[in-house]
């Protein structure tokens, strides 16, 4: 722990990982307590020992505490270095994956399709904060042959910042959209904020898109630069899609299971990466077909409301403009009768009444489709584009199951979509447990 200049109470020969979060403590673990905008984590120190923490580091030390303490000035600062001094030890490659939309996703696809091939290590959940990333990159394994990390942002300066520690061998972008753009200003600012990940990256992996011009000032001292396009072809087959798409010169034939457009261009960043890492793409495009998919991040799965059989679509993780269309797009390729859940966007500043126009305009042209809206912007914009018999407006997501009851008819396909603290999760999560009566 000498990176930290940590001043050590108590003895202690090592720890097996590093948390945060003290109930995800395994035996001899490390328990870093942050300090928080309501608690320090000092009150959750108990419970982390309880569930097996051998080491506490704190910024406040702890009286009469027998558990071994690390003292440091700073909590958070501790570890970044921690991470830091983690990722000068890794032999191997590190990939560092940012965009506005997909980049758990991606994270997730690349995971699954090298493991045949490697030993890959990456977070299990969207680990990509201040927090998160340093966390996953202060866990990350010595021998694992290819370290996988998330790298966010929701305002100026977090990407560079977190690039600075990551330093990664392979550096992702996989679009650049108008997410958070209440805190940027503009797109161009946060294709800016993007392209930063590059200034530390051996490679540099970007869409083709229109914002080339940051992407070449910022990977300008990487050795090598992959431009990835949407797939050439796809095709949809019930609940899956076959894809055809050109990766370095080369043209890939796979199938995806799901019908989203966005993780089709996912698909293709993946493969990209793939092959700047030196493995085998066709092996790996293979094993796309049995890739799980995460969470609300646009799975298809079957259940009843009221003894109605349906289909629902989880893409209930978070959302903007550009995500809430391609989900929309996804949903409106599927026959008969649809229900589209959106709740509100947020963090979109003086673009909000705007976007959320946007998306009903292309919400109004869809066939054979009803709008539960969730939120006070979309019920904004609804009473100004929509015809009143379209859509029905509601508060809070524990609103959503009851006129589910009433809406629903057999046969039924239902997207769920919206930013995360509207909180929709729970009402999939309900869903996916179980039947709705």
């Amino acid at each position: 722990m000498e990176s930290t200049k940590a001043e050590c109470v108590g003895d202690f020969t090592g720890v097996t990982n590093i948390y945060t979060d003290s109930n995800q403590i395994t035996d001899g673990s490390l328990f870093i307590a942050l300090r928080g905008e309501k608690r320090h984590g000092n009150a959750y120190a108990d419970e982390a020992i309880r569930n097996g923490a051998s080491v506490i580091l704190t910024d406040k030390k702890i009286d009469n505490l027998k558990t071994p303490q690390l003292v440091v000035k700073d909590s958070l600062k501790a570890l970044h270095q921690l991470a830091f001094f983690n990722r000068k030890r890794l032999k191997e490659k590190v990939v560092g994956i940012t965009g506005s939309v997909g980049k758990t996703s991606t994270k997730d696809a690349l995971t699954h399709i090298l493991k045949d091939q490697c030993t890959v290590f990456s977070a299990l959940k969207s680990y990509n904060n201040h927090v998160g990333m340093p966390l996953t990159l202060a866990n990350a394994p010595v021998d694992a042959h290819v370290i996988i990390c998330e790298v966010g942002t929701n305002r100026p300066g977090e990407i560079m910042f977190l690039g600075n520690i990551l330093l990664p061998d392979v550096a992702i972008v996989t679009k650049v959209a108008p997410a958070h753009i209440g805190n940027f200003g503009s797109v161009e600012a946060i294709a800016q904020e993007k392209a930063s990940l590059f200034c530390n990256a051996s490679v540099s992996i970007h869409p083709e898109d229109n914002y080339e011009a940051y992407y070449q000032k910022a990977s300008k001292d990487s050795k090598e630069t992959f431009v990835f396009s949407k797939p050439l072809q796809t095709k949809a087959l019930e609940n899956t899609l076959s894809v055809t798409s050109m990766v370095s010169n080369t043209e890939i034939n796979y199938i995806l299971p799901s019908l989203s457009a966005a993780l089709a261009e996912n698909s293709v960043a993946v493969l990209t990466a793939v092959h700047a890492l030196d493995f085998n793409v066709e092996e790996a495009a293979q094993c796309l077909g049995d890739l799980p998919i995460t969470a609300g991040r646009g799975g298809i799965f079957k259940t009843c409301i009221s003894g109605n059989a349906i289909q629902v679509i989880d893409d209930a993780y978070n959302a903007n403009i550009t995500s809430t269309m391609a989900a929309l797009h996804t949903l409106n390729k599927y026959p008969g009768r649809k229900i589209a859940v959106l709740g509100d966007m947020l963090e979109l500043g003086d673009f909000s009444s705007r976007h959320h126009a946007e998306v009903l305009e292309t919400a109004r042209l869809m066939k054979d489709t009803q709008l539960i809206l969730c939120g006070e912007n979309y019920a904004y914009a609804a009473k100004k584009i929509l015809n009143q018999k379209f859509f029905t407006c509601i508060n809070s997501a524990d609103e959503i199951l009851p006129v589910l009851k009433k809406l629903v008819l057999e046969g039924d396909i239902i997207l769920f979509k919206a930013s995360n603290s509207i909180q929709l999760h729970k009402v999939t999560k309900i869903l996916i447990a179980s039947s709705y009566e």
